[in-house]
């Protein structure tokens, strides 16, 4: 195929993510429970209420099913996609694919953890979904329950490095300075409000309260 017949199919595959990405996140906006779903019969006379129909209602059902609220993540992965067929020097390293993959997967379990903490219900979009419950679960049976915390937050924060792509320490540092910045500005502001104030307040005293001078001693030689 020639180069102008690999840019047209890149550009098409790029415009069917883009559109992709579009109504996903259009059927997960309008997602509603009572809709029909792979999982879920609607009641005999009822509207799709799904902006995208009833296509759109079994995507949602689909992905909050499987997802839970990380469903959002869809329409990030379609956005990536479409960025990097219209863009193709936009080529994220494997690290940060592997960062984001782990942290799309660690997602979903820190929602059915945080959900089952709260005592909702962990349906539809206030949950995990199949693979949040499913995960947890697994790792829960194997580490217990502070051993998935642990081995969770270790997961999650090697996912972040990757995805980042910046050492801690420096993320550290960075942010150190930017809250010393932050302090400074606040000090300057600060001092410089301060002595109109106490100049004000200097004008308003009342007389009696102001220092009177003194006469000078008289020396009688």
């Amino acid at each position: 195929m020639t180069t102008d017949g690999n840019k047209l199919l890149r550009e098409i595959c790029a415009l069917i993510f883009a559109c992709s990405l579009a109504l996903a996140t259009l059927a997960l906006y309008s997602f509603s429970p009572e809709d029909a779903s792979f999982n879920h019969q609607a009641m005999a006379g009822h509207k799709t209420r799904n902006l995208v129909g009833t296509l759109g209602a079994y995507v949602a059902g689909g992905l909050v099913d499987l997802c839970g609220a990380a469903a959002w993540l869809w329409p990030v992965f379609f956005a990536l996609a479409a960025g990097m067929l219209f863009f193709p020097r936009f080529r994220p390293s494997w690290l940060r694919w592997t960062g984001g993959i782990l942290l799309g997967v660690m997602l979903p379990i820190w929602i059915h953890f945080a959900v089952l903490r709260m005592g909702l219900p962990g349906t539809g979009m206030a949950g995990g979904g199949f693979v949040g419950r499913s995960l947890y679960a697994l790792l829960q049976r194997v580490f217990g329950d502070y051993g998935f915390v642990l081995v969770a937050v270790c997961l999650t924060m090697i996912a972040l490095r990757l995805l980042i792509g910046m050492p801690y320490r420096v993320a550290v540092d960075t942010a150190a300075a930017w809250i010393a910045g932050v302090r400074g500005f606040a000090s300057r502001a600060a001092a410089w409000f301060r002595p109109a104030k106490s100049g004000t307040v200097a004008q308003t005293a009342p007389a009696e309260d102001r220092p009177k001078p003194r006469a000078p001693k008289v020396r009688l030689v």
